[in-house]
């Protein structure tokens, strides 16, 4: 029955409690929506100071206000897609801190969706995770709905407020300018039920700057005709000495042992690997490291025809690859066609090796990425098979049938090949990489050589008695320079020694981002005298707050 006041005081006040209880309910829901920034609000109340606790104290009652009024007044359509994109926001937010132990942030989300390659494995992988997530947000955007039946269908005094058109296009209106001045603003932290909207569109639209043009040069005859750089997907040190390595010792493999990848996670890795790190820069605030002219533009300004095959796309790019740098590559292949991938990247590649002319190939394996499974033909391993056994099934037929299929027939007198992985695997975790624990496992690579060109030879002669387990990522950048033509005195000068040493610091990167923003101007490195993960970090700077 609807609230008259002629019903009668009794009337009346159970109407009234009826509301304030619902009204109870429903805030009651919407923290427990919001439970990860109420946790972190309150955690960090101390540390934080009272005003900029305040700050977001009213923004979570400003969320709750609009998501309430839009929940309550809005026809059935615009519900369907509210409701719809705040379940896929907070079960995003259930799922990511449960299994990354960490909360939806501005910059997290634009590193995620540089990774939403990669989402079709986590599926697989956390898929308890994900469901667990999904079903908590559900539930509790259900009990909003709840609350909006019962106080429509007992006809409360709200009711006729809710039916109202201009009630309707003002709640939807408050709704959609908080989450668009959330988006503007992009504060640290934002409520859940469209922060990964709020914080992710931005970061699909947002722009790359320039790339700088190769100023240096002009560069001498180059070292090796034919220059390939392979980087492997997870294959960690350990697994790849006692599965690969065998199998390649009757090659003229020169082994630089256990090296350290520059980040744990796969885009920022890759990235960094082509971008190069200009040594002086590193730490200062400011340096983007996406302005720096890319091995690209230093294969072109030498002459080199360029080549990316991308063993983990169809044809979309990933791992940061910016516009400018694609302006700079010849020839881009998406190479992924399943577990034989890796197969008939090495088949593309010796059919390049072939042609005359010089050429810079750069190579991102499938690998063997978790699922692990997914890497091997089914029936190899029994399905309940130890992990441990399915990551060595799936280096095993990922990258021994790779190299295989490649290392036949090589123009070794003409070719430098410079193998490494993205980053190494912590098997004993269930976040197996790209994890906040830095891990010394999820940085332990490999690092080999294959050539016989006289002049990289020369270079390497002697070098693994003093870099074998002393190399990094950061050794790969000079290397090739070096193979390009590139002299070695600017080389070490601006990004420091080549694979022929002097032994320096490990250098990581602290967080996912390999690039500043808004938020934080200088991107994060720890420096380490001692293998990374295996000693207490010494940042190379403060973090941007």
């Amino acid at each position: 029955m609807q609230l008259d006041p002629t019903d009668g005081p009794r009337s009346l006040k159970r109407q009234t409690l009826l509301l304030y209880a619902l009204a109870l309910c429903a805030l009651v829901v919407y923290l427990a929506m919001n439970s990860l920034m109420v946790v972190a609000l309150a955690e960090d109340f101390a540390t934080r100071g009272f005003a900029k606790s305040l700050i977001y104290i009213l923004w979570i009652v400003c969320g709750f206000i609009t998501f309430s009024a839009v929940v309550l007044t809005a026809r059935l359509p615009v519900l369907a897609v509210v409701v719809l994109l705040s379940c896929v926001s907070v079960s995003t937010n259930y799922a990511y801190a449960h299994i990354a132990r960490r909360d939806i942030t501005p910059d997290l989300m634009e590193w995620m969706a540089h990774e939403v390659s990669q989402f079709k494995h986590a599926w697989v992988e956390f898929m308890p995770e994900i469901l667990d997530g999904t079903v908590r947000a559900a539930g509790l955007i259900v009990l909003f709905l709840v609350i909006r039946a019962v106080i429509r269908s007992r006809r409360l005094w709200l009711s006729h407020i809710a039916d109202h058109p201009r009630a309707r296009a003002i709640a939807l209106g408050a709704f959609l300018v908080f989450h668009g001045g959330t988006m503007a603003l992009q504060p640290s932290y934002t409520v859940a039920e469209a922060n990964v909207f709020t914080f992710g569109v931005p970061a699909l639209m947002s722009g790359t700057p320039g790339t700088r043009k190769v100023t240096h040069g002009p560069p001498g005859p180059p070292r090796a005709q034919k220059i390939v750089f392979i980087i492997d997907e997870s294959v960690g040190h350990k697994i790849y000495a006692e599965v690969i390595a065998p199998q390649l010792r009757d090659l003229p493999i020169v082994d630089f042992g256990e090296s350290a990848s520059i980040s744990t996670c796969s885009a920022s890795s890759n990235a960094l690997l082509r971008w190069g790190l200009e040594k002086a820069s590193i730490g200062q605030p400011g340096y983007d490291p996406r302005t720096n002219p890319t091995i690209w533009g230093y294969a072109k300004a030498a002459g080199f025809r360029t080549t990316l095959i991308d063993g983990q796309s169809k044809g979309a790019t990933q791992n940061f690859v910016t516009v400018e740098e694609l302006a700079l590559i010849d020839h881009f292949v998406g190479a992924d066609i399943g577990i034989e991938t890796d197969r008939r990247i090495a088949a593309t590649l010796k059919e390049r090796l072939s042609q005359p002319g010089r050429e810079l190939i750069y190579v991102v394996k499938r690998g063997a990425h978790f699922p692990y499974e997914a890497n091997y033909p089914p029936g190899t391993l029994a399905y309940d098979a130890p992990k441990k056994a399915k990551y060595a099934a799936a280096v095993s037929y990922a990258t021994n049938g790779f190299f295989a299929a490649l290392t036949e027939q090589l123009p070794l007198t003409d070719l430098l090949l410079i193998y490494t992985s993205d980053h190494g695997q912590n098997l004993d975790a269930r976040a197996v990489h790209c994890s906040d624990e830095h891990h010394p496992e999820e940085y332990s690579t490999p690092l080999v050589v294959l050539n016989e060109a006289p002049q990289m030879r020369h270079l390497l002669q002697g070098a693994v008695e003093r870099m074998r387990d002393r190399t990094s990522h950061l050794n790969v950048f000079p290397t090739l320079l070096y193979g390009l033509g590139y002299e070695r005195d600017w080389i070490e000068a601006t990004y420091g020694p080549t694979l022929a040493g002097p032994p320096t610091p490990y250098v990581t990167l602290a967080w996912h981002l390999p690039y500043p923003t808004r938020r934080k101007l200088v991107v994060e490195f720890a420096q380490t005298e001692s293998f990374p993960g295996r000693h207490a970090a010494r940042p190379k700077t403060d973090s941007a707050r």
